[in-house]
């Protein structure tokens, strides 16, 4: 599939091919200048008029590139050797910024870089929205490096089938590099790639494969709380193992197996069965049936009457799930399980009774009704379905007793 053309600030698409064809072709090697940056980070330069978008390069920079795609209005390069560099270049602090699809502009200075996208946000205004209006001095950001709390990291296989984890590679959604330090993540963050990472390895787990369907790792996910400075570390993992549950015994703040990922999503789901039943609630009290509110019928305030039952259920065991997980208490994997049957049970059955109460047809999957059944379906399934949960919650109730 052909990649959308790019646009350029003060450059309106479809503008910008020379009035007679420019003799350029795929493979051939150009001395560029390059005079602006594309929105989407190309940047941009140009020969006789006509419009090259360069990758790997940097407004004021003059360099070779080679010509990858041509199309009769424009064409895309990448820059293979920076002949003199711009101004505007300032040295990466992090040693991955040549292949990882993060922070493409990290060697790019940072006041150049908020002119650039003032530009660019007048110019899709002018020539996309055709709206013509001042625009006020973006305000910069407070920090530049550590500032994310959130990173996720991806598993793959690198040199000699050997175990990565990092990032992505540009524009490779399957090649993640070994990630050394990322300086927009907390530091701590890094500190627990390289555990993981010496973990997997030490213990030969194989990485997920995309293409395949086969290995045990897929991702991790590290979440630090700014103001409290807790850590959350999530493995996303094809099945459970025992070196999983090792791992968090080693020092790491980590939740395995069955409350990975887990405590989050219930608390959704009650905030989802909620704003359902309030929904439906507010709908009896306005539909006249006989003359009164179909609410004040002993049918409906049944229904909402459940819903809030399995809504306080729902609530409770997500508190009580959040109370272990802060306690490190050692019923967590049942604590997880319970609140995750009980959240997902209790937003299918407020979303199924919104609907009902709303007469149950002659509704779009467009009506928000339609919107929470669907978000609760899609919510029940994505860390497995109810009968799953149940049967780790009974496992994990047999291995107590047992014990």
């Amino acid at each position: 599939m052909d990649s959308p053309e790019p646009i350029a600030a003060g450059l309106p698409p479809g503008v910008g091919a020379a009035e007679t064809p420019v003799p350029i072709r795929r493979g051939q090697s150009l001395k560029l200048t390059i005079s602006d940056l594309a929105f989407g980070g190309k940047a941009l330069a140009k020969v006789e008029g006509f419009v090259v978008f360069v990758e790997d390069a940097l407004p004021g920079d003059r360099v070779l590139a080679t010509v990858y795609r041509k199309r009769r209005q424009y064409a895309e390069a990448r820059a293979t050797e920076i002949l003199a560099p711009s101004p505007s270049r300032v040295p990466a602090r992090c040693g991955h910024v040549a292949i990882c699809g993060g922070c493409r502009f990290q060697d790019f200075d940072y006041r150049e870089q908020l002119q650039h996208k003032q530009r660019q946000v007048e110019a899709c205004l002018a020539h996309l929205g055709r709206v013509r209006v001042p625009a006020r001095p973006i305000l910069p950001a407070p920090r530049l490096f550590h500032y994310r709390n959130k990173m996720e990291y991806s598993f793959g296989r690198g040199e000699g089938d050997r175990l990565t984890l990092g990032l992505h590679r540009r524009g490779l959604y399957d090649r993640p590099f070994d990630l050394e330090r990322c300086h927009i993540a907390t530091p701590v963050s890094s500190e627990i790639v390289g555990f993981v990472r010496d973990f997997a390895l030490r213990e030969a787990l194989p990485p997920y494969d995309l293409k395949r369907h086969t290995g045990l790792l897929r991702f991790l996910v590290v979440r630090e709380g700014m103001r409290t400075g807790q850590v959350m570390v999530n493995i996303v993992a094809s099945e459970e193992h025992p070196a999983l549950e090792r791992m968090a015994t080693l020092g790491l703040p980590l939740l395995v197996a069955d409350a990975a990922g887990c405590l989050h999503e219930p608390f959704a789901q009650v905030g989802g069965a909620e704003s359902a039943m309030w929904m439906a609630r507010d709908y009896a009290l306005q539909r006249q049936a006989f003359g009164r509110a179909i609410g004040s019928y002993q049918a409906i305030k049944h229904k909402l009457a459940d819903c809030y039952v399995k809504l306080e259920l729902a609530r409770s065991n997500a508190y009580y799930g959040a109370m272990m997980l802060a306690d490190g208490g050692a019923d967590l994997p049942l604590a997880a399980a319970a609140a995750r049957i009980a959240a997902t049970e209790a937003y299918d059955f407020a979303s199924k009774e919104n609907i009902q109460t709303h007469g149950g047809i002659g509704f779009t999957w467009e009506a928000d009704t339609q919107f929470h059944y669907r978000r609760a379906r899609v919510m029940a399934l994505s860390l497995g379905g109810p009968m799953a949960w149940k049967d780790k919650l009974v496992t994990r109730l047999e291995q107590k007793n047992a014990a």
